[in-house]
């Protein structure tokens, strides 16, 4: 009986001695990793794995938030809208606020956007692109910043909120509202040009509302009722400087820009800026001069 006792005791020492040895010989690369968090596998994925066209891509799209409105004499006002960016293709697309920004100006390069005639501004940077919380965003460089007195900062960045496929079809629609507007602008300067003043007519939305200070000074009535009515009245304001050109020499080779679509004066239309402002309109689905001024 003792002995089978003691023999007992024997076989539990020496199981406990085996277990010891098991365990101790099990090093850390054996052990069970930690998982990395998801948040840093997907970050990691996005910036090494990608390749520079699909990063290009994944820049482009639809973004929102604030943007900058210029207004006269160097103010600015700063209203919600959007910005559509394509850096896949070279010349870049940057239609800001539904005014093509001119693409032979500005280009891509290491998630930036920079504009090589920067004269004006003093500085290349037109804003760069970041990952915040999974999203992409892009930051502007507003050219109001440096005078700024508002004691609310502004937000300076855009968000991505729909991708380049989804964007397309918007972009597009832009381009035409160009080109078509183009088209229009030629037809109606070569109106001018040759003294046709029935296209004129034709494409002026009659009667016409003459807000210009030069109206007042040489006590002229403030609708303008035909096309060579329209065509003398700039004579008029033509005859004020002392070069005195005609009406086709002065807007020989000139052309319109369109107001950023989120400014209160004049949005979305189309502007000639000279001695006279010329401000266009589509009217029943057909562009026309909707209103003669003189502001700057």
């Amino acid at each position: 009986m003792n002995f089978l006792k003691i023999l007992f005791l024997l076989l539990i020492y020496i199981g406990s001695i085996n277990c010891k040895v098991v365990f101790a010989q099990k090093g850390d690369s054996d052990k069970p990793k930690a998982k990395a968090s998801t948040e840093k596998k997907k970050n990691n994925s996005s910036n090494n794995s990608l390749t520079e066209e699909d990063l290009k891509y994944e820049l482009s799209g639809k973004y929102e938030g604030i943007l900058e409105i210029p207004l006269c004499c160097d103010s600015y006002d700063y209203k919600y809208g959007n910005a559509y960016i394509d850096v896949t293709k070279s010349p870049i697309t940057f239609i800001y606020s539904g005014v093509i920004y001119d693409s032979t100006d500005y280009y891509y390069e290491d998630k930036k956007i920079l504009a090589k005639n920067f004269a004006y501004s003093g500085n290349p940077l037109v804003g760069w692109f970041e990952k915040i919380n999974g999203n992409w965003v892009f930051w502007q460089r507003f050219d109001g910043d440096e005078e700024d007195v508002l004691s609310i900062k502004k937000p300076e960045f855009i968000t991505k909120r729909s991708d380049l496929d989804d964007s397309k079809s918007e972009i597009q629609f832009y381009y035409n509202q160009q080109t078509e507007f183009e088209a229009f602008w030629e037809k109606f300067r070569n109106a001018l040009i040759n003294s046709d003043y029935n296209t004129l007519s034709d494409f002026i939305d009659l009667p016409l509302k003459d807000e210009s200070y030069l109206t007042n000074e040489n006590k002229l009535p403030t609708e303008i009722n035909s096309g060579i009515e329209f065509y003398q009245r700039m004579q008029i304001f033509l005859n004020n400087f002392e070069s005195t050109p005609t009406p086709n020499e002065y807007i020989l080779d000139k052309k319109c820009y369109k107001e950023m679509e989120n400014n209160d004066f004049n949005g979305a239309k189309y502007i000639f800026y000279g001695i006279f402002n010329l401000v266009f309109d589509k009217i029943n689905g057909e562009y026309k001069l909707v209103m003669l001024g003189a502001w700057g």
